[in-house]
């Protein structure tokens, strides 16, 4: 009996590449799926994951040309290697697809692509909560680390529109903003496709400098002795001067808790300016989204 590789080569999608490893080629499968230049045998189990292929095989009922030697017949406009990714994200029946290395961005991005465009709600959970990883909920923005300044910020702005993830947004544009302050003003925007979303950079970095200049002051005015006055300034200021103001508040007041830190500052003074810090904290926290308008 010939193999299912030598009759498709026999047939109308000869030249199509095929996948040489078993996870994207079953010889029992049911379903060809066509997606550019790469074809695939897969089993139509394996798509009743996605609410669009499930109501697809229940309702549908394919023409002759719609199918070749018992199987349906699917063409996909999609990129190939999006689909690679997602076979083997749907192939993992332990789970380890995410734990086996560190996704890259790319990864993610192609995954939650065809998750979301297909319905794929499982993976395009686990896909959600990677991304919140690198940008975290508008709570939990002082939990930022160096992965918010990837590389595909303006990609991931266009990802968060694409795939109905608003929450990303703010700390997307508040990395942004980190970045543009600090390199003076020069380049950023245009990184990003959409003129509003340039011009919501630029405001939203405005208002973040006024906000830093209004807590410089409110430091400066607490009501401290002249030797904790002097600390307390060099310390905020030290702490304006960093890339990373939100999240340097957020460690500088979990510092607070150890007093050796703080050598300089008597009893009272050290009180007052963990309330300061503290309230300062949330404040920013909470009003970053509105900065840039999200």
């Amino acid at each position: 009996m010939p193999s299912s590789r030598s009759i498709l080569r026999r047939s109308p999608y000869l030249g199509l590449v095929c996948p040489s490893y078993k996870p994207f080629w079953y010889d029992d499968g049911d379903l060809l799926l066509i997606v550019k230049d790469h074809v695939f045998r897969l089993r139509r189990a394996t798509l009743f994951c996605s609410e669009i292929f499930r109501d697809m095989f229940t309702f549908a009922r394919p023409s002759p040309e719609e199918s070749f030697e018992g199987c349906t017949v699917i063409h996909l406009t999609d990129e190939p290697e999006d689909w690679m990714l997602l076979l083997q994200c749907l192939d993992d029946s332990h789970g380890n697809f995410w734990e086996k290395d560190e996704p890259t961005y790319d990864m993610i991005a192609s995954i939650l692509r065809l998750a979301t465009k297909y319905e794929v709600s499982e993976v395009r959970a686990c896909t959600i909560a990677k991304l919140h990883e690198l940008w975290p909920l508008p709570a939990s923005l002082e939990t930022m680390d160096t992965r918010a300044f990837s590389p595909h910020r303006a990609d991931a702005v266009a990802l968060a529109r694409q795939c109905d993830l608003p929450e990303i947004l703010p700390a997307i544009f508040y990395s942004l903003a980190v970045d543009y302050t600090h390199s003076g003003g020069r380049v950023l925007p245009g990184r990003l496709s959409e003129p509003v979303d340039q011009r919501r950079l630029i405001v939203g970095a405005a208002r973040l400098d006024a906000f830093f200049a209004n807590a410089l002051q409110r430091a400066q005015a607490l009501g401290c002795c002249s030797g904790c006055r002097a600390c307390i300034r060099e310390r905020w200021s030290a702490l304006l001067g960093g890339a990373w103001t939100l999240r340097a508040m957020y460690w500088q007041w979990e510092e607070i808790a150890d007093e050796k830190a703080w050598n300089g500052l008597c009893m009272d003074c050290f009180c007052s300016y963990e309330s300061f810090l503290e309230m300062t904290r949330t404040h920013l926290r909470d009003a970053i989204p509105g900065f840039f308008g999200l």
